[in-house]
Order: structure tokens, then sequence, then C-alpha cells
């Protein structure tokens, strides 16, 4: 006999809205009509209820009414880290780079000659996938990376690519949100970026070298707001 879990209506409507992110969104942004939330959810709602009894939409927009709330004080909490955080940022743009992607037995086979090229390089990361190697350096070197690997090795090879470095205060390690902040804010301009990764307090994203000015600017009108914001 399966074990069915038991929880309370205010659990399961909890349980829907998480599975639905754009529903969460629109809970912290307090721009739900909560009745016409709740009509919609409540057979999602009644399904993870163990009895299946049927509910009533006041009792489950009354659940969402409370979680708007929990979620509204959650998000200003938040918000106000996140914002601490890119206040203390400093941002670097670094362009004309070189995303190549090679195979891992080519990385195993010329490592001690791919890194032979970091004393070379002004700008070098290496990332390790599952079962590939991802080299970001300045453009510079493509003729020295070429010339390493033959071209069944190299399975991608992007060039035109520009870093934008954010260089963090170190609590940006233990707050969560900050990344994603700055994902959101690119993705909503409809910038793509090619790469991201982190190193310590460092974050870099690449970005095609035609969007990387527009790019900077929305990062750096972001920094300066916080600060502004900080101040007051």
């Amino acid at each position: 006999m399966s074990y069915i879990e038991k929880i309370s209506i205010a659990e399961a409507t909890r349980r829907v809205i998480w599975a639905r992110p754009l529903l969460l969104d629109a809970l912290k942004q307090n721009v739900v009509n909560y009745k016409a939330l709740a009509e919609l959810i409540a057979h999602d709602v009644e399904k993870l209820l163990a009895d299946h009894t049927k509910i009533s939409i006041d009792s489950i927009q009354a659940a969402i009414m409370r979680y708007s709330n929990d979620l509204k004080q959650e998000k200003s909490r938040l918000e106000e880290k996140i914002g601490r955080v890119i206040a203390g940022t400093v941002l670097e743009l670094k362009n004309d780079l070189i995303v190549v992607t090679i195979k891992e037995e080519a990385f195993l086979k010329h490592r001690e000659g791919i890194f032979t090229l970091v004393g070379d390089a002004r700008f070098f990361h290496l990332i390790q996938g599952n079962s590939t190697f991802t080299i970001i350096a300045d453009q510079g070197l493509e003729q020295k990376m070429l010339s390493t690997f033959t071209p069944e090795q190299v399975i991608q090879l992007t060039g035109d690519q520009s870093g934008l470095v954010l260089i963090s205060p170190e609590e940006i390690i233990d707050i969560p949100g900050v990344a994603s902040y700055l994902h959101s804010l690119l993705a909503h301009h409809s910038i793509n970026i090619t790469q991201a990764l982190s190193c310590y307090k460092d974050t870099i994203l690449i970005v095609d070298r035609r969007e990387a000015l527009q790019a900077y600017s929305l990062l750096e009108e972001q920094i300066l707001r916080f600060r502004k914001l900080s101040r007051s």
C-alpha cells in the first residue's frame, strides 16, 4: 500500500505555486488577482491533498494571500542584500576575447602547451566540462591555440567576444540571487551570455562584442543606482 503524504491546503497551495516560476514572480511583484489565481490552481491543489476533496476557492485564495505576504517580505530582505553586494562591485570590460571548446583528450594530450600560453595571456580562463574543456583567452592567442590542436579536436570556436568582469565584496559568496539578478538583467534586454563563470569574488560574463557596450552600460547603471540607494 503506497503512502500518501497528508498536507494542508496552505502547503498544497505553496507547492503548486513553487512549481510555476512565473506565478511565483508575479506574487513577489504583487501583480496578481488572488481570486483568479485561486480558480486557476484549484484543481492542482486538490490533487495534492490526500483525500482529493473539493475545497473552496476562498480557502485557496486565503492561502495565496498569506503566502504572498511571506514572499514579499523575503523578496525585500533579499533585494537589500543583493543591492549591497552590487553597490560594492567594481566593473571591468575586457575586449578581443576568443572562446575555444576542445575535446577532453585534446586537453590531456596538449595540457603542457596550453599552460605555457597563460604567461603570454592578458586574459585566460579554463573551464572543465563533462567531456570537454573550454578556453577563454585574448584573441591574440588564437593562432597559437589553433596550431596546437587539430581541426577534429576543436568542437567550437567563437571569436569577437568581450568579458564583463564584476569584482564584488566577499559576501557575494554567501548571498543567493546575485548571479541570477545579473543574468536576468541582460536577458531582459536580449543580450545573450555565451559563457559565465566565477572565481572567488569575481563574476565573469562573456558576451558578443557587438553587445558588450550595451551590457556594460546596463550593469554600470545598476551599480551606480544601488550605490545611490545605499547612501540615502
